[in-house]
């Protein structure tokens, strides 16, 4: 089982079955690590299976082997897990070996069983068990386990790095130890297994793709690497699908999935000596009749000095600049910054904020918000004039490229009308119109290249279906803004719009993707729905809602509540009280006093 040519893998994979152990088909890699499979990028080069139900038809059976192998001399090896193996899969990558060495402190040495290295520096144990487990991933960091709806891949096959998966110790797998079982069975870390706790038991025909593709997405922002989720959906497809799908369009939501960047979140971690001991708990202050005013001192520092500025030019409330400016700053860091409150929890909250001003007629909500949102309006407009200019770069070439693709189309017309016309000459214009076929495809891939999007940062007048386009383009997440928060909440209630009330709820943790499927409009992914809303409103109009929400009718489902920084500030008298102890501008600045 040493051979690594054509023949090699043949043999390989029938003595494999001659000893009882399923086997199946996988794509093979190229000197330049580039998947058979021809996909640009491939996240599971070499990992995935050629046939089309993938383990599911692993055999035995050597002639079939040897009519996979003679179909691809090349191909890679796999064996399903499950079925009393369980592997373990150690990721060196992921601080695996770090993981490994401290459960065996924990917990004992593992004994002496099969193992092999992986292509990728890893290294796989085989055990067996008479218990029936699923596949688990990350039961600590760079640490799996690979039974029921899994497969690993065997030597001699060819990973990606140009290394060969070998054998380190042929000896017989040992039975698993309890430890392992129980660890395998625990919460910590069971990140397919929460990605999927709120899916049905069955997943009815209608729904596979889309199910699916949402866990996949899942899994992805959690970190998890292709192979894992492929793992980790197939077992769910074969499971709860109900037909399951093909093996095929399996790898195409793994693929898909795959192009996200894992977590797209910033996360800074520490030593336990340099963090922060957390301050004593302090009493709340008790209750009084008057409405506080904000404190200074409550305000982020580097916007401190440009908001109470900018609250004393205007003679308005701190409350009224405070609060937009601070949605609008959480809105442009969106899900570039993610906190993470649980250690051994992959909860994660987003710093994307629900925040309005309520206020009477009079009061300057219109002005105070305008202002706040000075600076985002800035990054608009420098956005704006860079798509642009972009666009008038491209345009030409776009042109070009758009010619190019119709005279390629114009000269297989004509290619082909000469088939019809002059039949001894086809075998010539079938050569030509391969050709213009293959300078087409090429073409036409490149399309993409001329493609020019405007990184959005707010929008005010959204129907939720543009809103999901705007989100998938811009997965950051995006501002909306309304003047007026009552005519977006009279919106909700529009014949023919009963459906936007739950995708504003949808899009609150800014975690959640989301999938549209419409006839003539295909499908449209969003990885994440991340949106901040900011607006004013009078306290008579948002009396009827906060009634709503409480009377337990059909507002009462935490839309309201979802609005963080929702502000009411006390109506001053004047402007030397607005704000006790604030300095007053020098010079030759304005006073006077608040309207109503």
């Amino acid at each position: 089982m040493t051979g690594t040519g054509t023949n090699g893998m043949m043999d390989a994979a029938l003595a494999y079955a001659q000893n009882g152990r399923k086997v199946f088909p996988l794509h093979s890699v190229n000197g330049s690590g580039e998947c058979s499979c021809g996909g640009e990028g491939c996240e599971n080069a070499g990992k995935h299976p050629r046939t089309a139900h993938g383990f599911k038809d692993a055999t035995a059976d050597l002639d079939q082997i040897k009519r996979w192998w003679e179909q691809w001399p090349d191909a890679n090896i796999g064996t399903p897990t499950g079925e009393g193996l369980v592997v373990l899969d150690v990721d060196p990558r992921n601080a695996g070996m770090e993981s490994i060495s401290q459960l065996q402190k924990e917990q004992g040495a593992l004994p002496g069983t099969r193992q092999q290295a992986t292509g990728g520096g890893g290294v796989h144990f085989f055990f067996k068990t008479d218990q029936a487990l699923g596949s688990r991933t990350g039961i600590r960091p760079g640490i799996d386990l690979k039974a029921e709806g899994g497969y690993v891949v065997l030597p001699p096959s060819l990973h990606a790095s140009g290394k060969r998966y070998r054998w380190l110790k042929q000896s017989k797998a040992a039975p698993m130890p309890a430890w392992l079982v129980e660890l395998q069975g625990s919460r910590n870390g069971d990140v397919a297994a929460r990605a999927g706790k709120d899916t049905p038991k069955t997943i009815s025909q209608g729904v596979r793709n889309q199910t699916l593709m949402s866990l996949a997405g899942s899994m992805r922002r959690r970190g998890m690497s292709s192979d894992e989720i492929y793992n980790a959906i197939q077992g769910v497809n074969t499971h709860r699908c109900k037909p399951p799908l093909q093996d095929s369009e399996v790898q195409s939501i793994v693929t898909s999935a795959a192009r996200y960047q894992p977590f797209d979140f910033i996360f800074i971690h520490t030593k336990p000596a340099e963090r922060e001991a957390w301050l004593d708990r302090q009493k709340l202050p008790a209750l009084t009749h008057s409405v506080p005013t904000l404190p200074q001192d409550l305000l982020p520092g580097t916007l401190k000095p440009w908001l109470v500025d900018t609250s004393d030019r205007l003679q308005v409330p701190l409350e009224l600049v405070a609060a937009p400016a601070i949605v609008a700053l959480a809105a442009v860091v969106g899900r570039q910054v993610g906190i993470c409150p649980k250690k051994y929890d992959d909860w994660c909250v987003l710093p994307n904020l629900w925040g309005g001003v309520v206020a009477r007629p009079g009061m300057l909500k219109t002005a105070s918000i305008q202002e706040a949102l000075g600076p985002l309006g800035q990054l608009v407009a420098l956005s704006r004039e860079r798509y642009r200019q972009e666009t008038e770069e491209v345009q030409p070439k776009l042109e070009t490229h758009n010619a190019l693709i119709k005279a390629v189309q114009d000269r297989m017309k004509a290619t082909a009308k000469k088939k019809l016309v002059k039949l001894e000459g086809w075998a010539e214009n079938r050569e030509e119109l391969e050709r213009l076929e293959k300078e087409l495809r090429e073409l036409e891939a490149n399309t993409k290249a001329f493609e020019v999007k405007e990184q959005r940062y707010k929008t005010n007048d959204p129907t939720s279906e543009k809103l999901a386009v705007l989100l998938a383009e811009n997965p950051r997440g995006l501002l909306l803004c309304r003047d007026e928060l009552s005519g977006w909440l009279r919106s909700l209630e529009r014949s023919g719009r009963e459906g936007d009330r739950e995708f504003f709820l949808e899009s609150w943790n800014g975690t959640g993707s989301y999938t549209v499927d419409r006839i003539g409009r295909g499908t449209l992914h969003v990885d994440a729905l991340c949106l901040s809303i900011f607006g004013g409103i009078q306290p008579g109009k948002l009396a009827r809602y906060v009634r709503e929400a409480l009377e337990g009718g059909f507002a009462d489902d935490g839309l309201l509540q979802r609005f963080q920084i929702l502000v009411y500030p006390r109506t001053p008298v004047s402007g030397s009280s607005l704000i006790e102890g604030q300095t007053k501008r020098q010079g030759n600045g304005r006073t006077g006093s608040m309207p109503g």
